[in-house]
């Protein structure tokens, strides 16, 4: 009986001990410790429990036993000090992806568990960490903890919002392990980053996916930037016998400097490689590239490739531009988009202008790899944007004739169509061939482009500023007329000295006889500059500021908002502009000056254009289009630019007409005459011949036609000259002529 008894006494004790064991070994999971380990003495002496009453006050606990957990984060202050240790796996996990959204990935290591120190440094951890920032475009990143059961468990869900720059928004779910050393921490490893990442050697991975670069044309399609087929001719040195007879074969076929092939043909590379030395022009005779390709047996090798071509060489390059490989600036911003170093960018003209239509948007997929290289995970894919080609407003016709009539004087031709403001051709010499930039710059090339005092990359049509000379007097003649107190019938004294500043400052005309009384259009059609002088000092004595009021509105002194071009805005002088520049106050002398286009004032044939188009049409200033569309491979057009109004002349209709009929005469009857005559054309226009402020002579022609339907307006500006009659005026003619005359402009 006894021994029954201690038999179940014994028995309940061990059903007792068991059940205890039982309900520590559950209490792992509650606590955060991993297996069995029994972490429970870490943890604060149990509270007195609560009364009754408390007790049914409280909400009703969910299955877990636990009762509902307030996952609010703690302010961001305390999240972020590292002074105040977490008070619970919950807090802890706060605290870390708070640290990680901070990017202070150094302060977030402190929270990681001892575990994780053990594998990675925390120079390690933090370099791993921006690495994927990088490789992933990640410009910041948003947490949430999805509710756990209780403050103190084994881990915790938490949901990542990436923000990146390539892939747009990326949602990641990660668990995050917790325990308790002696305070709470996180047990990292790389899947609190993305899952799967965590395996030995795995790393984030982003490939990406190249659009094929859009192409230029001009209005009628004629290519002007292709992805065309290049020849390149190289050599393997482990096929070559006669190393001395390839060199000969290259520099005798090809031209080549001895030295320059031997220099490319001895560099430290393997036997087996292709060496490139030479990449033909896009437009080389087959017969040459036959001749090469029957060469294998000697070591010399013909090769293919698809890059930027410019299949009419030096034709508009200022309007086009050229690429460039990309620089470490460029990098540092294009990298996020996919850019790598050795890609190609424009670097000036549409080409630049347009970059991004032409580029299109890289797309791609951000991966885990494994490390042969494998695709564990697609994290994430963008889809690439397909790139535009660009359709410019330039008549590769026109383009040649203007090119041509301007030959190698230094200077620019630009063509318009005052109708639409569509630039028809827009010539600036000297040029540079966007080609050699694709195939490498030789020496003669380098020299011959950024050594040359004349800046052959300057496009003169809207980059280099002028003073506009003679051309300018029908801005005055128009303030003259509106505020200055003249009207049609006036008629003044044309002397070959006009001494109106005093006798210590003669003024000439560029006549040297006494022309007499004249009408004021008669003073255009000759450009008598005594009058003009007569004309500006009555407009500053009624007002200092008129003159360049007038000037403004024909749209000098700032850029015209063209389309596809780089431009400089040039120089509107006055009183404001003169006591801000030049801490000086704008007299008489500064105003008659400038009623001749001279001074302070510059302008870029451009403008000159633009207002000579408003001249000869409606009086409304448009911003030039030197861009027509964007269009699609298939020739759809997704976006096509118009011109926009940008101002209106501040003349009346009736100053309108005379401004029209007194440059009518300017050919008919002045200095245009020479240049026009016998034309079948019905012109209109105006010359010049202006001083810079080193002495060099400018001269310009601008002119327009026919009177009636004006359908082009031309203007040309030659860096040197003497007349802008006699040098200018007759290219001009010579382009209106073959443009119009051929039906090119309808």
């Amino acid at each position: 009986m006894l021994m029954r008894r201690r038999h179940a006494i014994l028995t309940a004790l061990l059903t007792i001990a068991v059940l205890l064991y039982a309900l520590l070994v559950s209490s792992g999971c509650i606590f955060g410790g991993e297996g069995d380990r029994d972490l429970s003495e870490f943890f604060d002496a149990a509270e007195e429990p609560a009364a009754a009453e408390e007790i049914e006050s409280q909400a009703e606990p969910d299955e877990s036993g636990l009762g509902p957990v307030d996952v609010a984060p703690p302010p961001e202050e305390d999240l972020l000090d590292l002074s105040k240790a977490p008070l619970t796996a919950l807090e802890a996990v706060q605290k870390f992806f708070a640290l990680v959204a901070a990017e202070r990935f150094e302060d977030a290591y402190r929270l990681a568990s001892l575990e994780a120190r053990e594998l990675t440094t925390a120079e390690e951890f933090a370099e791993r960490y921006r690495d994927i920032w990088e490789e992933a475009t990640i410009r910041g990143v948003r947490w949430e903890v999805v509710p756990p059961p209780g403050e103190n468990v084994a881990g915790i869900e938490v949901v990542l919002s990436y923000d990146t720059v390539f892939f747009g928004e990326i949602e990641e779910r990660v668990f995050a392990p917790t325990r308790r050393q002696p305070g709470w921490v996180v047990d990292w490893s790389p899947d609190l980053i993305f899952a799967g990442l965590g395996e030995r050697g795995y790393l984030v991975h982003r490939f990406v996916d190249v659009p094929e670069r859009g192409e230029i044309f001009d209005r009628n399609g004629e290519p002007l930037a292709t992805q065309g087929e290049i020849i390149v001719i190289g050599i393997s040195h482990e096929l070559i016998s006669d190393e001395d007879a390839v060199i000969d074969l290259f520099v005798e076929r090809l031209e080549l400097d001895d030295q320059a092939v031997r220099d490319l043909m001895f560099q430290n590379m393997p036997s087996y490689f292709f060496i490139p030395i030479v990449r033909l022009p896009y437009d080389v005779d087959p017969a040459l590239v036959e001749s090469f390709e029957q060469l294998a047996d000697l070591g010399v090798l013909v090769r293919r490739e698809t890059q930027r071509t410019y299949p009419q060489s030096e034709l508009a390059a200022h309007v086009v531009g050229f690429m460039a490989e990309i620089n470490e600036e460029e990098l540092e911003t294009l990298a996020i988009e996919g850019y790598q170093s050795g890609d190609m960018v424009g670097r000036d003209g549409v080409e630049a202008i347009f970059e991004q239509e032409l580029a299109g948007k890289r797309g791609g997929r951000l991966t885990i790899i494994s490390p042969d290289g494998q695709v564990v995970r697609e994290i994430a894919a963008q889809a690439l944007l397909p790139s535009r080609d660009v359709y410019l407003t330039l008549d590769t016709r026109i383009q040649r004739v203007a090119e041509a009539a301007l030959g190698e004087e230094t200077g620019a031709v630009v063509v318009m169509d005052p109708r639409t403001n569509e630039l028809l051709a827009l010539a600036s010499y000297p040029r540079f061939d966007p080609n050699a930039f694709i195939r490498g710059l030789t020496q003669e090339e380098f020299a011959l482009y950024f050594e040359d005092e004349r800046q052959p990359f300057v496009n003169r049509t809207a980059e280099r500023l002028y003073p506009p000379g003679s051309i300018f007097k029908v801005v005055t003649l128009a303030a003259g007329l509106e505020v200055g107190g003249f009207d049609e019938q006036a008629r003044l004294d044309c002397p070959a000295v006009w001494r109106g500043l005093g006798d210590e400052t003669p003024l000439k005309n560029w006549q040297e006889e006494d022309r007499g009384l004249l009408s004021l259009t008669q003073a255009l059609a000759e450009s008598c500059n005594t009058v003009f002088y007569q004309v500006g000092q009555e407009l500053h004595r009624r007002d200092e500021n008129a003159l360049t009021q007038f000037s403004a509105g024909f749209g000098f002194g700032e850029e015209t908002g063209a389309i596809g071009v780089h431009e400089e805005a040039g120089v509107n002088p006055g009183p404001e502009w003169k006591r801000i520049n030049r801490n000086d106050f704008w007299y008489t002398g500064d105003t008659v000056n400038m009623s001749i286009g001279q001074g302070f004032l510059l302008t870029t044939p451009l403008q000159i254009t633009n207002a000579y188009a408003a001249l000869a049409t409606d009086g409304l200033l448009r911003t030039p289009l030197a861009v027509h569309s964007l269009r699609t491979p298939e020739g759809e057009i997704v976006e096509q630019f118009s011109a926009t109004p940008i101002g209106v002349l501040p003349i009346s209709a009736a100053t309108h007409a005379y401004l029209r009929n007194a440059t009518r005469q300017v050919v008919l009857n002045g200095t245009g005459w020479t240049a026009f005559r016998d034309t079948p054309l019905a012109a209109a226009g105006k010359s010049g011949t202006a001083e810079d402020r080193d002495e060099q002579n400018h001269v310009l022609f601008v002119a327009y036609a026919n009177v009636s339907n004006p359908r082009l307006v031309a203007t040309v500006v030659l860096d040197n000259g003497e007349s802008g009659a006699k040098e200018a005026g007759p290219i001009v003619r010579n382009v209106l002529e073959r443009s119009l005359l051929s039906g090119w402009v309808p």
